[in-house]
């Protein structure tokens, strides 16, 4: 049985303090960034639990500045199941999203 059957978000109230101290630190990075990279950058630079609240800004960051704003760097050796490449995974977005 899933630990989290029937169970609601305030359940966790009490443990998640961790969670949102991520949050509040990668929405910081974002706030004061001027580009993608600068947002990621000043994550993993505000120290502490850097792969999670880099993750948390690169989500964040993505939604402001748009993927476009990923240098290529970043992107190149990115791939998905077994033969996909990023432009594929791209593909399949714009796919979902009906564009």
């Amino acid at each position: 049985m899933d630990e989290t059957s029937g169970a609601h978000p305030r359940d966790f109230q009490d443990a998640n303090g961790w969670v949102v101290r991520a949050f509040q630190g990668a929405l910081a990075a974002v706030e004061g960034a001027t580009s993608l990279t600068d947002a990621v950058e000043r994550a993993i630079r505000g120290g502490g639990d850097t792969d999670t609240v880099g993750a948390i800004a690169g989500s964040l960051a993505g939604a402001v500045f748009g993927a476009s704003a990923l240098p290529t760097s970043w992107t190149a050796g990115l791939h998905g199941w077994p033969g996909y490449t990023a432009a594929d995974l791209a593909g399949l977005v714009e796919e979902a999203v009906g564009r």
